[in-house]
């Protein structure tokens, strides 16, 4: 994630850091990402629609269909998935995992 910070400040963005989330901001466009290390549990009230959760261990169903319901994108990197419809951030993040050889189906 440091490395997508440095990518994003190089091309002129910012990334600060809104507790548990981050907010990324490029060209006038701005998103949060809460990013899940480990078996942390999603915070769903948390959440709003347009977040984007990077889950570094795989997802439960039921939780992927919870975030569906919200609006919420995902990458599970554990469980080899993302989201089916991606914010622009959602869809950067996965776009640079993808030059590391990181690729995620869309969920179906």
């Amino acid at each position: 994630m440091k490395e997508f910070d440095d990518f994003v400040r190089y091309h002129g963005g910012a990334m600060t850091e809104e507790p548990p989330f981050r907010r990324y901001r490029v060209g006038g466009r701005s998103g949060r990402l809460l990013w899940l290390r480990g078996a942390t549990p999603v915070p769903e009230s948390a959440l709003r629609r347009g977040d984007c959760v990077l889950a570094e261990s795989a997802l439960p169903e039921m939780v992927r269909e919870k975030l569906r319901a919200r609006g919420v994108d995902w990458l599970d990197l554990e469980g080899k998935t993302r989201s089916r419809e991606g914010s622009a951030l959602t869809e950067e993040l996965a776009l640079y995992l993808g030059r590391y050889g990181v690729r995620l189906p869309r969920d179906a």
